[in-house]
């Protein structure tokens, strides 16, 4: 049962790691960055987040993005996807500023 458990793991992992769609972010210097998921609302459209940095070292965000009124809002972050959880941070939404990593997610979240 314990080889079973362990296989249905790494599929999983595979899965996830077969769906993560790679953007182009251009202020980024030294990391690339993969959306993992997305789901939310048209008007609010939330992301999971993949980061690897030059160093080899691999992070996951949860972000919530307000395209009508260009905002957008970390709701939690973790060195893995299975730490990434449900639980969300208290950051407030913040202005994104034209010419940023945030503005290019925004942009690829909200569709513009």
């Amino acid at each position: 049962m314990r080889r079973f458990a362990t296989l249905v793991g790494v599929i999983a992992s595979l899965a996830a790691w077969a769906d993560e769609t790679p953007l182009e972010i251009e202020s980024s210097t030294g990391s690339s960055y993969f959306v993992v998921e997305q789901g939310g609302t048209a008007e609010r459209p939330e992301m999971v987040l993949k980061r690897v940095r030059s160093s080899g070292a691999t992070s996951y965000s949860r972000n919530l993005y307000d395209c009508e009124a260009r905002l957008a809002r970390q709701l939690n972050d973790a060195e893995s996807l299975e730490a990434l959880g449900e639980e969300r941070q208290e950051a407030e939404m913040a202005p994104v500023e034209e010419g940023t990593v945030s503005w290019q997610l925004w942009k690829h979240a909200c569709g513009k």
